[in-house]
């Protein structure tokens, strides 16, 4: 079976697209612009500015405010590791999409890539968002 020519510049051209994408991506996460507005009761700017009553006699503010800050950071962290999940698996089915149309184009005895490099980075990268996800 035979895959015609324009096949691979067009896998190329959504790879570069889909890194350029994902540098931006962590450029905007790394300058801090959300992609997300923040949960209920939480300012863009990152202070917790909670809709419940701070007069509560069950918690001290100072308590309160800790719980509120360690529960909005589990939920930035497990945001990251879903998105980090997203991206290991584009990489990684990226890379076995290019190795298996690859394979598919050439004859018997001629060479064909294995993108191992996004196979591996698209591994790891998901298994990292997998820990931080959970």
């Amino acid at each position: 079976m035979q895959v015609p020519e324009v096949v691979f510049p067009i896998i190329m051209v959504a790879g570069i697209a889909f890194i350029i994408w994902t540098v931006i991506a962590e450029a905007r996460e790394s300058q801090g612009t959300p992609e997300h507005p923040p949960p209920d009761g939480f300012s863009q700017e990152g202070d917790q500015s909670s809709k419940r009553d701070e007069t509560s006699p069950i918690m001290p503010p100072s308590d309160r405010a800790f719980a509120e800050t360690a529960t909005v950071e589990r939920a930035r962290r497990r945001e990251v590791g879903r998105k980090n999940m997203l991206h290991g698996a584009m990489w990684f089915i990226g890379g076995l999409v290019i190795m298996v149309v690859t394979y598919l184009g050439t004859a018997p005895g001629e060479t064909y890539i294995v993108a191992w490099g996004t196979i591996v980075w698209g591994g790891y990268q998901f298994f990292k968002g997998l820990s931080d996800a959970v």
